[in-house]
């Protein structure tokens, strides 16, 4: 019986023995896992601190860039600012342009009306003989004498917008020419 006992408790320990075995393979597993995130971290630290360096460095990088004094304008020799001449060239060519449209949409508007006055005659001439009363063609005549007047006051603004419009076409075409040899010379100096 003895040895019955004996070999049952080599058996336990046995077991026990391999089970110990497996439980400090375990934890050496376990100690592994521990310590890999810590190296993962320490190289995670270092890459965060050479981004950092980074940052600063462009930032550092940026702040010059924003304290350096902007180029001033280019100006020729007589002190003429050549970007500001182009930007007013554009604008007086844009203006010169609007007035050219509206000065084409007054001679339109005023051919239309010449034709409304030139049919209202002819209309008036064709009706005033049918007409069989003093009192009828007297009213045509007050609508063909309004018309008139219309006629002649419209003709009239229409004139004094044209004047206008010449005055103002001459005056833009007097600065292009101005900007024009500004830029020329501009353009022989550099």
């Amino acid at each position: 019986e003895i040895n019955i006992t004996n070999s049952n408790l080599k058996s336990q320990i046995n077991q026990q023995t391999d089970e110990i075995a497996s439980i400090k393979q375990q934890l050496s597993s376990s100690a592994e896992k521990v310590n890999h995130p810590t190296s993962s971290n320490t190289n995670l630290e270092k890459s965060l601190a050479a981004k950092s360096d980074e940052a600063q460095k462009a930032s550092a990088e940026l702040k010059a860039l924003k304290s350096k004094p902007k180029e001033p304008a280019i100006i020729n020799n007589n002190n003429i600012n050549v970007e500001e001449i182009e930007a007013e060239l554009a604008k007086v060519k844009q203006k010169l342009s609007e007035k050219e449209k509206e000065a084409a949409k007054l001679v339109v508007e005023n051919k239309k009306l010449e034709d409304q006055v030139a049919c209202s005659k002819v209309e008036t001439a064709a009706a005033v003989p049918a007409v069989n009363g003093h009192a009828e063609s007297s009213e045509w005549r007050e609508k063909f004498e309004s018309l008139q007047q219309e006629h002649d006051k419209m003709v009239a603004k229409q004139k004094v917008l044209q004047s206008d419009y010449d005055t103002e076409v001459s005056s833009f075409k007097g600065q292009v020419d101005s900007l024009k040899s500004k830029n020329n010379d501009l353009s022989k100096s550099l």
